[in-house]
């Protein structure tokens, strides 16, 4: 009877001597400095009428920076997206 009191005493007091749990927590990569350029305004246009050359010209570079732009914000979304799914262990689609 003893014997067995005292293991029950031993139980108990290694119940009491568990470790706290280890957390870890995790690493959040920034995103890259060249997806978080801000996009650039739009041609500034001279207060006149535009030739043909010059409105070809101010709608190229304005088409150009809009496709630049956006290809910097989708991998921007794509970068932000993956590390949250890394973070809480999902499964990227």
């Amino acid at each position: 009877m003893r014997a067995i009191a005292i293991l029950a005493l031993a139980i108990f007091v290694a119940g009491c001597a568990t470790r706290p749990p280890i957390v870890v927590k995790p690493r959040i990569d920034p995103v890259p400095v060249e997806l978080r350029i801000p996009c650039e305004p739009p041609v500034t246009l001279p207060d006149r009428e535009l030739s043909q050359n010059e409105t070809e010209k101010f709608w190229g570079e304005d088409r150009g920076e809009l496709s630049r732009c956006g290809a910097r914000h989708a991998a921007h979304a794509a970068s932000v997206s993956y590390r949250d799914a890394e973070i809480s262990g999902r499964k990227q689609k």
